[in-house]
């Protein structure tokens, strides 16, 4: 028996309140400048984190049915990768990305 399990789980982050500009500069890789001239505003400021949709499946209603469609739930924060030996469950690989990388294939 031999192989590996991989996992991958959500870790959250505080929410941030960024203006659209300083939104736009993030996307684009940049440190907004009014952060730059404040540097105790930077390093309460998490510029790796990002949004992504976590999907659940929708409860039952009352009379028993499902509904339509599960719910997409909002979550900001990051995605920890782990690899580990089947055998063993010795850790092999450990990653963490924003939360909005895909899992891969």
């Amino acid at each position: 028996m031999s192989g590996q399990i991989l996992d991958a789980t959500l870790v959250a982050a505080p929410k941030q309140r960024n203006t659209n500009g300083e939104k736009e500069d993030l996307r684009e890789g940049r440190i907004p400048q009014d952060w730059q001239d404040k540097p105790a505003k930077l390093s309460h400021k998490d510029r790796h984190a990002r949004w992504t949709l976590k999907f659940t499946k929708a409860k039952r209603q009352e009379d028993g049915t499902l509904p339509a469609t599960d719910l997409a739930i909002p979550f900001f924060g990051y995605k920890s990768h782990v690899s580990i030996d089947r055998k063993f469950r010795l850790i092999r690989k450990w990653k963490t990305t924003d939360a909005a990388a895909s899992d891969g294939a």
